[in-house]
């Protein structure tokens, strides 16, 4: 007989955890190198996506800042500060993922 309890497992009615053999668990080479592979084409694709995205919108500010007067000049100053920060956080939100794939794959 089987009971359910908090935490998600199941437990027998010997009070030993459902869990099976837990050295089956352990570690499986292949299994890493394949999230390794498929963490760095996410981090890839994240990067590619996110360095056209932020060219685009440079250039179209950059468009409207040589279109635009002296008062619209000034309004597309203040929009490009958000534009820094944002490509900032992409550029290193991307980095970090990348270095620690990098660092996992030097460490196999």
């Amino acid at each position: 007989m089987q009971e359910w309890i908090l935490g998600g497992g199941v437990q027998s009615s010997s009070g030993t955890s459902g869990l099976g053999d837990l050295n089956s668990y352990a570690q499986n080479p292949q299994g890493s190198t394949r999230v390794n592979e498929i963490a760095g084409i996410i981090v890839g694709a994240i990067r590619i996506i996110g360095t056209v995205l932020s060219v685009v919108i440079l250039v179209a500010i950059g468009i409207k800042f040589m279109m635009g007067s002296a008062e619209e000049k000034a309004d597309y100053k203040e929009s490009l500060k958000p534009y820094i920060i944002g490509a900032f956080l992409l550029f290193t939100g991307s980095l970090i993922p990348q270095l620690i794939y990098t660092l996992s794959q030097n460490l196999n």
